[in-house]
């Protein structure tokens, strides 16, 4: 038997921070969640704002990250534009930091708190945070 286990907080943005995904439509949630599903993959939370989205996942050993992740921005793509959305796409980036299963409950509760959070500091503040804490340095063009 092997042992695998890859955690990761996925963060993706809306093209230009665009204010246009239906936080309220569980439709949408349960749509992302049956993607996974179909992957083989573990959705322990999802939760976002109207310009992002943030997913912890549980990839399995067969999915590729990148594919993975084009897979959910191709798929949410057509089914938000489909459920007459006014939606323009994904940005073309998204960020993705890997954790440790110590790490599962931390990450659970900042995804859930979203709109608590955010009353403190906005989503690009959050993203370039984010994107910080992965040792790497944002592209300002990646938040316009």
């Amino acid at each position: 038997m092997s042992y695998f286990q890859s955690l990761h907080h996925i963060v993706l943005r809306t093209k230009r921070s665009e204010q246009t995904l239906p936080l309220e439509d569980k439709q949408f949630y349960a749509f992302i969640w049956s993607i996974l599903k179909n992957k083989q993959c573990h959705l322990y939370r999802i939760n976002g704002m109207r310009d992002h989205l943030h997913l912890f996942v549980g990839i399995h050993s067969t999915v590729a990250l990148a594919e993975l992740v084009k897979v959910l921005k191709t798929s949410t793509n057509k089914w938000l534009k489909q459920h007459g959305y006014d939606f323009t796409s994904w940005g073309i980036k998204y960020a993705a930091l890997s954790y440790s299963w110590k790490d599962k409950d931390r990450i659970i509760n900042y995804i859930r708190n979203q709109r608590e959070h955010h009353k403190k500091i906005d989503s690009q503040e959050e993203y370039r945070a984010f994107i910080e804490e992965m040792g790497l340095t944002l592209d300002n063009r990646d938040i316009e």
